[in-house]
């Protein structure tokens, strides 16, 4: 990289626009960059640092008056004559905002460089930055700055390694340099096997050697990297890479559910006979920290009809996978590597085993259902098997597989005994005690949810000894309303009984007649 010596915004950033010394430069440097079989592009050179500053001529803290007027201050100080550097923490160092020498723009994204590769050596030593700010001390923090310095710069590389620069330069980088290639190869027409289409081709086979495969797990708010790598794959249809995705890289633990359209996509462009080892591969590797995931993707596979010969193996990997007995001792890893089991996990399950007419995966069904009601501590009723028939109610034919029928039947079975208890509300003010503490206090409060006759309970005490009742009722779900009455020392805590368990029983009927009605039907 060659620094320049005058200053350009983005929209001035161009070969034709250098002046002077700079223009004189880039003259010099696009012959040379041609005979030496070099690239040579504009770009915006950009460094930004943060880190701890200090207060001049005093070593220590400086403490505000009392009096200081907050409002006369925003937080930056602004006068930096106060403060001076102490420690640079984070330092960034980017290039950006490409031109190519005929004027066009090139689509690298945001390169990283080092002070090493800056030509020469000391070129950035004497910067001063274009913008500084300094924060006073908060609390626990000291006062920092941030400041940034920007120039533009003459960057050339060797062409036989501009592939593999970019790929190095990471995902941030290398994902739209790769959309540039595809665009500008669709543009020309899409043609296979053209130069444009082995430059793509070849920047995905570095990129794929250097991917960061870590297994995390990752935010479904945003397409991934994985996702947008699929995506430029099967519009330039190479399908060897996209194997070599689904085998190394997201079998490997680089994978969220969000993916899953994306590799659904993807694998519609390889031969049905290789998508059930494919997607075994991916189960298997990923099942254990995605069950939900794994489960929607066997979902959306099964939609398709070709496939479904092909699933048994990623089926059978899927409930190998399925969380079960909560009591089983447990691996370290455990807590953070298996998702809790919830209705999505049975819904999209039973969508990718019960509506094929294939007798493996109508078994394997079958055997999903007896691991789900045998336990009823992981796979609760309310939480998450009639949650999950509720769902599937919407596909009337998939829910009358023999399957699905007999979680169905377990189901209806829960709602009527449940619907069957009888349902009036309090004869008298007793009510149900679920205290777990057992001091004084506590003893007490538990006579007066016993009693028939009492609906108010006063306890006048101290502040901690209200607060720790108040939390026993609430821990115990009592039905009891609290209110403090704050007239003389110590305040008074009234407890008043309420019906909240008979309105949440009511609440619970009327749910469990709604689901009768949509199971029945």
């Amino acid at each position: 990289m060659y620094p320049l010596a005058h200053a350009y915004t983005p929209a001035e950033l161009s070969f034709a626009a250098l002046k002077g010394a700079d223009a004189a430069a880039a003259a010099v440097l696009t012959t040379a960059a041609g005979d030496a079989a070099c690239d040579l592009h504009l770009a915006l050179l950009r460094i930004e640092e943060s880190g701890a500053a200090e207060y001049n001529g005093y070593s220590g803290p400086r403490w505000r008056s009392r009096y200081h007027d907050d409002e006369e201050d925003d937080g930056d100080d602004e006068n930096d004559d106060e403060f001076e550097v102490a420690e640079v923490f984070d330092r960034s160092l980017t290039l950006s905002e490409w031109r190519r020498p005929d004027g066009a723009l090139a689509s690298l994204g945001a390169l990283p460089f080092s002070d090493g590769e800056v030509c020469p050596p000391d070129a950035l030593a004497d910067m001063e930055p274009d913008e500084q700010h300094f924060h006073e001390a908060t609390g626990n923090e000291g006062a920092s700055f941030e400041r940034s310095y920007q120039r533009a710069a003459l960057v050339l590389w060797p062409h036989a390694k501009r592939l593999r620069l970019i790929a190095r330069a990471g995902l941030v980088a290398s994902i739209p340099a790769l959309g540039g290639m595809v665009r500008a190869w669709t543009d020309g027409g899409t043609e296979p096997g053209d130069a444009a289409w082995h430059e793509a081709h070849a920047l995905v086979a570095e990129m794929l050697a250097c991917w960061p495969v870590q297994a995390a797990r990752r935010s479904h708010d945003r397409t991934s990297a994985e996702s947008a790598m699929l995506s430029q794959l099967v519009r330039l249809q190479d399908r060897e890479h996209i194997e070599s995705m689904l085998t190394d890289i997201v079998a490997g633990g680089a994978y969220a559910a969000g993916d899953n359209p994306a590799l659904v996509q993807a694998l519609t462009l390889l031969p049905a006979s290789r998508v059930g080892t494919l997607l075994l591969s991916v189960v298997q590797g990923n099942a254990d920290l995605h069950i939900g995931g794994c489960a929607d993707l066997l979902a959306r596979a099964a939609g398709v009809s070709a496939w479904r010969g092909q699933l048994l193996g990623a089926a059978q990997a899927l409930l190998d996978a399925m969380p079960g007995d909560p009591a089983r001792p447990k691996s370290p890893a455990d807590a953070w590597r298996r998702e809790r089991a919830d209705a999505g996990v049975v819904h999209d399950t039973l969508r990718a085993l019960a509506p094929a007419s294939h007798a493996g995966l109508s078994a394997l069904a079958d055997h999903a259902v007896t691991h789900w009601l045998a336990w009823p501590k992981t796979y609760g009723m309310d939480a998450v098997i009639v949650p999950a028939l509720r769902r599937l109610a919407e596909r009337p034919a998939l829910l009358r597989r023999p399957g699905c029928q007999r979680l169905r039947a377990a189901a209806l079975e829960h709602l009527r005994a449940r619907t069957s208890l009888n349902l009036s509300p309090p004869a008298d003010w007793r009510r149900e005690a679920r205290l777990s503490c057992r001091c004084e206090h506590c003893l007490d409060f538990g006579r007066f949810l016993q009693s028939a006759e009492q609906e108010v309970w006063r306890f006048k005490a101290r502040e901690a000894e209200r607060r720790h009742a108040e939390d026993s009722i609430r821990q115990g779900r009592c039905d009891v309303d609290c209110s403090t009455e704050r007239k003389g020392s110590p305040h008074v805590l009234v407890c008043i009984k309420n019906q909240a368990n008979y309105e949440r029983r009511v609440a619970q009927r009327r749910a469990d007649l709604d689901d009768l009605t949509r199971l029945k039907a």
